[in-house]
């Protein structure tokens, strides 16, 4: 859980350029435009090497938390967490 709903995490074995930041970004597409629904969304901005991880544990904080806020959506800060079920494997290319 990222906080703002569920993440697949993999490894992969890329060096940071050019070239591995396209090959991910075009994934991420292909990905995108095979599941994304009304309930799926496969973000395909994070492509970016410096931007692919968050700490577990960390919180959600983009605005004000709103829990218990009369006449508002129940939209609280959320904590991520993440559930590893077996040995995380590099992908290689």
């Amino acid at each position: 859980m990222a906080g703002n709903g569920s993440a697949l995490f993999y490894r992969v074995n890329l060096p940071n350029n050019d070239e591995a930041t396209k090959l991910v970004s075009s994934v991420l597409a292909v990905l995108g435009d095979r599941f994304n629904s009304d309930e799926i969304d496969v973000d395909q901005n994070l492509f970016n090497a410096s931007r692919v991880f968050k700490i577990g544990g960390t919180y959600a904080r983009k605005s004000d938390d709103l829990r218990g806020i009369d006449g508002v959506e129940n939209r609280p800060h959320r904590r991520s967490c993440y559930v590893v079920d077996g040995p995380i494997e590099v992908v290689d290319q």
